[in-house]
């Protein structure tokens, strides 16, 4: 009982999250990844259901949160890893120190050291 009431207080707080997330962004897809992905449909039912409320609640949280939204990614997957595959591929890497996107990311970090 305490870890399904763990996992529904989670997942009424990415539904929220995801609603949110798509009156800004408008987002297509939002997939996820990691060992959440495992747990299956002890995890996808509840945050299915906290979806299902939030989008109760009003016709723009319908229409931001349509029913495909959500889709786990194959457990095991990297999505991280494929990140920065494809940042790489656009050339979006930071390159050193004067690299304007390492400025960018290094800014909001206080641990980080670039290197040439």
């Amino acid at each position: 009982p305490v870890a399904r009431a763990a996992v529904e207080r989670g997942a009424r707080a990415m539904a929220h999250a995801f609603h949110l997330l798509g009156v800004v962004l408008d987002l297509p897809l939002v997939a996820i990844g990691g060992g959440v992905t495992a747990a299956g449909s002890a995890f996808f039912g509840p945050l299915e259901a906290a979806l299902d409320a939030v989008r109760a609640s009003s016709q723009l949280a319908a229409s931001v949160l349509p029913p495909d939204l959500v889709r786990p990614l194959p457990t095991g997957y990297e999505p991280g890893t494929w990140g920065a595959v494809l940042l790489a591929r656009k050339g979006r890497v930071p390159t050193g120190s004067r690299d304007p996107l390492w400025k960018e990311v290094g800014t909001r970090s206080t641990t980080a050291t670039p290197t040439d």
